[in-house]
């Protein structure tokens, strides 16, 4: 865009050249004037050329707007993205994860498959103002959750609060831990008592499917 700016500036400055020159032929006799003349277009022609080299300057000096959801912060839930093979403590199968990236960056989006045969999917995102996780989860068997929570360490943890079984009020914490070498955990407990004792409910390693 500057190569075509100055290119444009030094063809209008050579048509004003062209202009005095020719009228200096035609009227000698008014040299004052053409001098004068010559002088003025001179130096309004470069100060369009500072202007404009001014203008380009300033806009291509100014940063560029950051993109939506590219801060660590958007991030930090990064380490569960992937295909995965989920296996309980006991070593026998509990289902295949796959977690990917949506909306540029600003949604994952989990996809369960139990091997018991309850599936679900989850919506997970960061949000700006509160500064916390969000989770929504559904799953086939009409249950959902809504979860929130923050990254501690190496483990994104969760809670919410819901409705168990008789109706009874039921809390549940969760966590996605980051093991370190390439594996993941992924647990919860609930609680009838107002958080007084707590059970577990699911506790499984995950693996990346090869």
């Amino acid at each position: 865009m500057l190569r075509f700016a100055l290119a444009f500036l030094r063809v209008l400055w050579c048509a004003v050249e062209s202009k005095i020159h020719a009228r200096v032929g035609l009227i000698r006799v008014n040299s004052w004037s053409l001098f004068r003349e010559a002088t003025v277009s001179r130096v309004l022609v470069v100060g369009m050329v500072f202007m404009g080299l001014a203008g380009m300057t300033a806009q291509a000096a100014a940063p560029a707007a950051p993109k939506p959801c590219s801060g660590p912060e958007y991030h930090q839930f990064d380490f569960f993205v992937g295909d995965w093979i989920a296996t309980k403590k006991d070593g026998t199968p509990a289902g295949t994860l796959l977690m990917t990236v949506e909306e540029g960056g600003c949604l994952l989006h989990e996809h369960w498959e139990g091997a018991g045969g309850t599936n679900g999917q989850s919506l997970n995102f960061y949000d700006k103002n509160d500064r916390r996780w969000h989770q929504v989860w559904v799953d086939n068997e009409g249950n959902w959750l809504n979860l929130s929570g923050t990254l501690v360490g190496k483990s994104m943890n969760f809670t919410a609060t819901t409705t168990g079984p008789g109706g009874k009020r039921q809390l549940l914490r969760a966590g996605f831990v980051d093991n370190g070498d390439g594996t993941a955990r992924e647990w919860y407990h609930t609680s009838d008592d107002h958080g007084k004792s707590w059970q577990p409910q699911f506790d499984a390693t995950f693996t990346r499917k090869k």
